[in-house]
């Protein structure tokens, strides 16, 4: 309580984050009024996804179900599909207390379908950096290709410049011998 004064001083995040967690320990002692001020005010400065699903489940606690469904919905408005399948499991778990088969069996559904999109995004991407890979090794080798070809083709003309050295060199040799011998 101490701290709280000083909460405009700190950035929204941390503002949010504080009031959220305030909320969080009033929640774990039930005092659900409390709670619920801690994160009305979190929302007012930035909405945050662990808010409205507190929000969520204190309303269900309460028996509100419809206002519970709506801070849940709230939550699961996000792109981050982590964050919406976390969302989903807590939502799933109270739904599974009220034994409400039909409702938890669409939550899984919907957790199924964003793990399969997670597990099949890694997969594009893990084959995105194979691929990334495999065209720089195949780059990588036609550099060193092209560069031995390069060394090859010196070589060869090195030797043929040297070759043609020694062949002038000799045939001059050969003209001086014959020159002198005339």
């Amino acid at each position: 309580r101490q701290n709280i004064p000083l909460l405009p001083f700190v950035n929204k995040s941390t503002q949010t984050a504080t009031l959220t967690n305030i909320a969080i320990i009033h929640y774990d002692r039930q005092n659900y009024d409390s709670a619920k001020i801690y994160l009305q005010k979190s929302l007012v400065i930035k909405p945050r996804y662990n808010t409205n699903i507190v929000l969520g489940d204190i309303y269900y606690k309460e028996g509100n179900i419809k206002l519970a469904s709506e801070y849940w919905e709230k939550a699961l408005d996000t792109d981050n599909i982590r964050l919406k399948i976390s969302t989903l499991k807590s939502i799933y778990k109270r739904v599974l207390e009220t034994n409400d088969y039909k409702e938890a069996h669409n939550l899984l559904y919907r957790m199924k379908n964003l793990n399969d999109s997670v597990e099949k995004s890694l997969k594009t991407k893990e084959i995105a950096e194979l691929q990334y890979k495999y065209d720089a090794s195949k780059k990588e080798k036609e550099y060193y290709h092209e560069k031995s070809r390069l060394y090859l083709m010196l070589l060869v003309l090195l030797l043929i410049v040297f070759t043609s050295v020694i062949i002038i060199f000799i045939y001059r040799r050969r003209i001086k011998t014959y020159l002198e011998e005339i």
